[in-house]
C-alpha cells in the first residue's frame, strides 16, 4: 500500500512539473502544438536531467539509471497528457486575463 502511494504521489509531482512547465512557454509560443510538444518535452527532459545528475551521486547508480528508463518509458503519456491539458488551461485563462 505504501508502494502504491509513493508512486501516485511520484505522478503528481510529475503532473504538477508539466503544469508549471505549460503555463511557463504557454506564454512564450502562441501554437498550440508547439506548446504541447514544447512543454512536454521541457518537463521530461528536466525529469531525465534530474535522474541522470542523482545517478552521478549515487552508489547504486545502475538502479537510478534503471529508475530513469522506466520513467522515460511509462511516464510520457502522462507528460503529453498533462502538457495538453495545462496547455489549454493556460490558453483559456490568459484569454480570459487580457480580456477583462
Amino acid at each position: 500500500m505504501l508502494a502504491v502511494m509513493g508512486f501516485l504521489i511520484y505522478i503528481l509531482l510529475l503532473i504538477g512539473l508539466t503544469g508549471v512547465v505549460s503555463f511557463v512557454i504557454a506564454t512564450f509560443i502562441r501554437s498550440n502544438a508547439l506548446c504541447i510538444i514544447a512543454s512536454a518535452a521541457t518537463a521530461e527532459l528536466l525529469v531525465i536531467l534530474y535522474g541522470l545528475h542523482a545517478a552521478a551521486g549515487s552508489p547504486d547508480a545502475h538502479d537510478v539509471l534503471l529508475a530513469v528508463n522506466i520513467t522515460w518509458m511509462v511516464c510520457t503519456p502522462v507528460f503529453i497528457g498533462a502538457a495538453v491539458g495545462f496547455t489549454f488551461l493556460a490558453r483559456r485563462l490568459y484569454r480570459r486575463h487580457t480580456q477583462t
